[in-house]
């Protein structure tokens, strides 16, 4: 369960069962910190899987599966935490059906997709998309994950953990400029001026 390493054949080979529960959907999303993924590409919904371990990674016939839906406000944090109340009784139900002999489910490679692994550079914020790519982006990396990050004019890193699209009339021309304002700030994007309502400033 949210194993970082592949496990060898003949390790595996041992048990009668070797079994995994992943992250996401699959085939969607295999690989790592698919939750995040998930969240920075907009998903609506995500899950967990039961599998077969087999030699691929994240590849082995699927026995049990949870769809959750992913809320406007969740992060990467609060999803994995929602995947956690489940893993229990998805664990449960997976035994029980390897134990009575009940068929398992061949992945389909078609809709297979691969994520590999987030680092804290990676964090860095495009302001030259949408505001919601953005503001997913965000959220998905949201403390007490790294953080996505930017840089103020005076070049001192700012850690974003939440914007919001500005409704008032703030004028701001240049996109990824970050403007203090009555000590708020505003970043304008390709489509919207966002408002930074949670952040951390690192000398």
């Amino acid at each position: 369960m949210n194993y970082r390493f592949i496990i060898s054949k003949e390790i595996f080979s041992i048990p009668n069962y070797a079994i995994n529960i992943h992250g996401s959907l699959l085939p969607k999303y295999r690989g790592r910190t698919p939750h995040v993924w998930s969240i920075i590409n907009g998903e609506k919904y995500s899950g967990i899987t039961c599998h077969l371990i087999d030699e691929g990674v994240d590849t082995g016939n699927i026995i049990e599966q949870v769809k959750i839906e992913i809320g406007n406000e969740d992060t990467g944090f609060s999803l994995l935490k929602k995947f956690q109340q489940l893993y229990p009784d998805l664990l449960l139900r997976s035994l029980k059906k390897l134990e009575f002999k009940q068929s398992t489910n061949i992945q389909n490679e078609a809709n297979a997709s691969y994520y590999g692994k987030r680092t804290p550079e990676m964090g860095y914020i495009d302001f030259y998309k949408s505001s919601f790519q953005v503001m997913n982006f965000v959220r998905a990396q949201a403390a007490p994950y790294p953080g996505a990050y930017y840089y103020l004019i005076n070049g001192k890193r700012i850690v974003i953990n939440k914007l919001i699209i500005e409704v008032n009339n703030i004028e701001i021309d240049t996109i990824g400029i970050i403007m203090e304002k009555d000590n708020n700030y505003y970043v304008r994007c390709e489509d919207n001026i966002l408002k930074i309502i949670d952040f951390e400033i690192i000398d």
